[in-house]
């Protein structure tokens, strides 16, 4: 069981942060509030797969088996864990594919991207139901999936382009929503989450895209400089063009 005898009350939340928060719950409303502003609110209609599509997909129909060889022998924590790498490996992708910027240069291949990403999830949700049945119900609501299509049986299947989809909303709680909450109350109307380095700027995004007084920067600090590579400077043009980004900062120029 991995370290699950201890339990304490700063693990317990650094888990809710990270792994929950930060990795899955950014990674749905990352994906989903992209399919809700620029395909029509519903589930995308997909083009030709390419092989990067089909690894990702590969990987998400491939977790059930793995995941019951793992349950099987009683090894829960490296069956969270496979199920992580599935969650990684959608994360990368969406940054590799970045569809925010195929919107505008091709508008067909981001909705194939994002229709990947959709059922990547769907997968996801419908296999960790057991140890988050609630928050997975959430998830498999906003994406429309039919009560009767969420058993693992229905992995066979999939998403229907042109499902209308509801409005998205974050998954998982964030310790984030009372720090806004008193903001709100203090009257404060417009709130700035600024990004040090490239490589945190989805969990930055997320933020900005959970709530709607909040919008972020784009940047990198220059303690950080070094270690972000020479394609920075293109990768922050082109994040600047997002609508939450309202700024390049930490740059040293800001």
């Amino acid at each position: 069981y991995g370290q699950d005898g201890y339990i304490s009350h700063e693990p317990m939340v650094g888990r809710i942060k990270s792994d929950l928060a930060n990795d899955f719950g950014n990674l749905a409303q990352r994906v989903l509030s992209m399919v809700h502003k620029n395909c029509g609110q519903a589930v995308p209609q997909p083009g030709e797969f390419t092989a990067a599509d089909e690894a990702l997909l590969d990987k998400a129909r491939g977790l059930r088996d793995q995941l019951r060889e793992l349950i099987e022998s009683q090894a829960f924590h490296k069956a969270l864990e496979l199920t992580w790498t599935v969650i990684s490996e959608a994360n990368r992708y969406v940054d590799e594919q970045a569809p925010w910027t195929l919107r505008k240069e091709d508008p067909p291949r981001m909705a194939t991207v994002l229709y990947v990403l959709a059922e990547t999830l769907r997968h996801l949700a419908i296999l960790t139901q057991p140890v988050m049945p609630d928050s997975m119900a959430k998830l498999l609501d906003q994406l429309s999936v039919a009560a009767d299509k969420r058993d693992f049986s229905a992995l066979e299947s999939a998403l229907d382009p042109g499902t209308e989809l509801p409005k998205p909303e974050g998954i998982f709680p964030r310790y984030l929503d009372e720090v806004v909450a008193r903001a709100r109350r203090a009257g404060v109307g417009r709130m700035v989450t600024i990004c040090t380095k490239l490589s945190e700027f989805e969990t930055v995004h997320g933020i900005a895209l959970r709530y709607p007084e909040v919008v972020c920067s784009a940047g990198v600090h220059p303690h950080e400089a070094g270690e972000e590579g020479q394609e920075s400077p293109d990768r922050l043009l082109e994040l600047a063009a997002l609508p939450e980004v309202v700024g390049i900062g930490e740059t040293g120029l800001d």
